[in-house]
């Protein structure tokens, strides 16, 4: 009869203990999940920044080849500007040089006119001979006017002939100049219209680069955000997870004295990041002990390698809790970091901590009635 008492006693207790086993242990696999999530978030996260940093760089390199290509438009515009100025200054040459081959050519024809009518005159003239003009009872005084009219008119020819030769001689090379300053023309024509379309391209590819630039630049960052955005719902997620884990734990906030509650990122005296939750507990062991807690192996100081840390420092490691300890949990699935905290009391199997980052991010929480064991085989740090 007592040993059915005695079973009837024991078997609502294994029955209560089998309920609050059973959500502690789908807790765990939700939180290894959401800690699994995070996790890859945080790699997606480190990648974007560095390819965010990449494109910065990318666009710092950008800006001084924009640099570049802005004094090569400016000097394609400065060829632009010479190429227009000349082609003025040599269209002004060809209009004048018309003008004056047409004045010339105005004044040739006049002279080859009278080189004409000198030419029938002397024809004339010479077909009656100075014999002949005797026989038809002329003076000698006429027949020497005639003569004299007949040399005037034909060195009156020979300037003409002279005067035509040396306009034709001009005319022609003005007309050569002309041709060549046409060309000139042309070939300056041709020089501003592909330094022009140089110029476009110039100013297309400046405003290609910028926007490819700015476009990737853009969706990088709207990417971090996203990214950040999942990240800060799936962290929320994890804590409320957390808490949920700890059935029969009590905790409340505040800020637990700590002095960088409001200053959270960055590195704190002892090496450790700050508002998280060995940086808390280094500081609460100086607190209550007088002695210094230090990171000292720098990149190894998660939570979980703080046994290896108190050695190097010659601190006492035990097993057993006391109050003012700090206890240390090693890493696991739902503790990839580990976790410490401060011991502030201890009572049978349990006990009650100070802490920071565990129910809230960056945040203090005193928590009460912990079953140390719930989260991996514990250390306890001292002096």
């Amino acid at each position: 009869m007592f040993g059915g008492v005695t079973r009837l006693r024991i078997l609502p207790v294994i029955f209560a203990a089998l309920i609050l086993l059973v959500p502690s242990v789908v807790s765990a696999e939700t939180l290894d999940e959401l800690l699994r999530q995070q996790n890859e978030l945080r790699n997606q996260q480190q990648q974007k920044e560095q390819q965010l940093k990449q494109k910065e760089s990318e666009g710092q390199n950008l800006a001084e080849d924009i640099d570049d290509l802005e004094s090569s438009i400016g000097y394609t515009q400065g060829r632009i500007n010479d190429t227009e100025s000349q082609i003025s200054v040599t269209s002004a040459v060809i209009a004048k040089l018309s003008e004056e081959i047409t004045n010339e050519q105005g004044t040739l024809d006049k002279l080859q006119e009278r080189l004409r009518v000198a030419y029938v005159a002397l024809y004339q003239l010479s077909r009656t001979s100075p014999t002949e003009m005797m026989a038809q009872g002329d003076d000698v005084s006429d027949i020497v006017s005639h003569e004299m009219y007949v040399q005037a008119i034909q060195d009156q020819l020979q300037k003409d002939i002279t005067s035509s030769s040396q306009l034709l001689s001009n005319l022609g090379q003005k007309k050569t100049e002309s041709e060549s300053q046409n060309q000139d023309l042309s070939k300056l024509k041709n020089r501003l219209a592909a330094d022009r379309t140089h110029l476009d391209r110039q100013r297309n590819q400046k405003e290609s680069f910028l926007a490819a630039t700015q476009r990737d630049q853009a969706k990088l960052q709207s990417d971090l955000e996203k990214l950040k955005s999942q990240q800060e719902n799936l962290s929320a997620e994890i804590y409320e997870a957390r808490r949920q884990m700890g059935a029969g734990e009590t905790t409340t906030g505040g800020t637990g004295g700590y002095p960088y509650y409001n200053q959270c990122g960055g590195v704190d005296f002892w090496l450790f990041y700050k508002c998280q939750c060995t940086s808390y507990a280094a500081w609460k062991f100086l607190r209550n002990t007088g002695l210094v807690f230090y990171n000292t192996r720098p990149g190894q100081g998660s939570a979980w390698n703080w046994p290896a840390l108190a050695a190097d420092q010659g601190y006492t490691v035990s097993g057993n809790p006391q109050v003012g300890d700090i206890v240390s949990w090693p890493k696991g699935n739902n503790m990839p970091y580990g976790h410490v905290a401060i011991v502030t009391a201890v009572h049978g199997g349990l006990i009650d901590v100070d802490e920071y980052n565990w129910t809230a991010a960056e945040k203090f929480d005193h928590r009460a009635n912990v079953d140390p064991r719930r989260y991996g085989s514990p250390s306890y740090i001292r002096p």
